[in-house]
């Protein structure tokens, strides 16, 4: 006689369950990332493109040259020397004068 094979009731498995709720997962996280990205890079400001150069003339540029050069010695203090024949007389510098009896050649 043969014995009657008893109906086993095997739980559904997981698994795939599992696999897509993982793949779901994986894409919100990708998908935030991607969203963050691109308002960091909204939050940023484009660079600027440089004005192209302008081309003067030789004349021009000479003018600006000798404006520019007036305008550094302008700011700068002057000194001014008092020389004879064989000494340093004065030293000048704006209102302050100092008088000196330098000898310009030392004998040894």
């Amino acid at each position: 006689m043969r014995r009657a094979r008893r109906h086993v009731r095997v739980p559904p498995d997981l698994t795939s369950l599992f696999d897509v709720l993982f793949i779901v997962i994986f894409a919100a996280l990708i998908r935030a990332a991607a969203v963050e990205k691109a308002a960091a890079q909204a939050a940023t400001p484009k660079p600027v493109a440089p004005a192209p150069p302008v081309k003067l003339a030789n004349a021009q540029l000479h003018e600006k040259a000798l404006a520019d050069l007036g305008k550094q010695l302008a700011a700068r203090p002057y000194v001014v020397v008092r020389v004879s024949e064989r000494a340093i007389k004065a030293l000048e510098t704006g209102d302050n004068v100092q008088k000196l009896d330098t000898p310009l050649l030392e004998h040894s």
